[in-house]
């Protein structure tokens, strides 16, 4: 491939990202073919080359680069999606301590764990402590 190419690859995958949002996959992977482009038109012509260079970037980028970039923009989000935590939870059943059972937090039914010292009563207000998955911690 000539060198164009790869740029004009990179900069289509850097544009998807922003209308595809993938954690950043498309734009690692952008940016490898622009390396790759840029190497081209310095002299490397094996096409086996190009794609092996471009390869390795990618997976050098997603696998090394990408958790640390993804990690810096996520760290001022809530722990719980939606701040579902301190919410509250209806259980649909009695639930013993230590116990499961199933409620209902903001119209979705979901597991409840009943992490208190007492019988959860159905039908009782309480307050979501934490998520664990899809499992709303009542402490």
């Amino acid at each position: 491939m000539t060198w164009e190419i790869w740029i004009i690859a990179g900069l289509a995958l850097f544009i998807s990202e922003a209308f595809i949002p993938l954690d950043f996959f498309l734009l690692f992977i952008g940016l490898a073919c622009c390396i790759t482009g840029v190497a081209q038109a310095l002299g490397l012509d094996s096409a086996a080359l190009q794609w092996l260079l471009a390869a390795l970037l990618s997976l050098l980028f997603v696998f090394g680069i990408r958790p640390r970039v993804r990690g810096h923009f996520l760290k001022n989000q809530p722990a719980v999606p939606g701040g579902i935590e301190q919410d509250e939870v209806i259980p649909f059943e009695d639930i013993a301590p230590g116990a499961e059972g199933r409620g209902e937090a903001r119209g979705t039914s979901w597991t409840v764990r009943n992490n208190t010292a007492n019988v959860l009563s159905a039908s009782s207000r309480c307050k979501v402590a934490r998520r664990d998955g899809l499992t709303l911690i009542v402490e």
